[in-house]
């Protein structure tokens, strides 16, 4: 993380420009510019925040091909969303308590093809979460 940015030669087309940083994780290196004076705590955490919520997107495309989705009416289209979102909390869930090992795609199929296997899915569900009550 760096605040000196002087010596940029496209500095005159980012007058806002504060900070420059770089996350590395896992052998891979993002790089971040930012118009304040961010320390290298505050980026490594606004780097995890856009990454989780990066990550949860590109669950959606993989586990219900959001991105060709055919709906046009909005309405439709954000009541899809929280469906979807739903269903994917309770899946994580599931395979975070119950069966670690399990990729989310299996899980979700899983629950596609067995109803008893759904049906015992959202009971633990219901018992495990804290805003679920009987």
């Amino acid at each position: 993380m760096t605040h000196d940015v002087a010596w940029l030669i496209e500095r005159e087309n980012r007058p806002k420009l504060k900070s420059i940083g770089a996350v590395i994780n896992g052998g891979e290196t993002r790089f971040y510019i930012s118009s304040r004076n961010l320390s290298a705590e505050q980026l490594l955490t606004g780097s995890r925040l856009e990454w989780s919520v990066e990550s949860m997107h590109y669950q959606l495309d993989v586990v219900f091909d959001e991105d060709r989705t055919t709906l046009h009416n909005e309405n439709s289209q954000k009541t899809m969303n929280i469906l979807r979102k739903t269903a994917l909390n309770i899946v994580r869930t599931y395979r975070d308590r119950f069966a670690p090992k399990l990729n989310m795609t299996v899980v979700m199929r899983k629950a596609s093809f067995d109803p008893d296997f759904l049906v015992r899915l959202l009971q633990l569900f219901a018992q495990t979460s804290p805003f679920v009550t009987n």
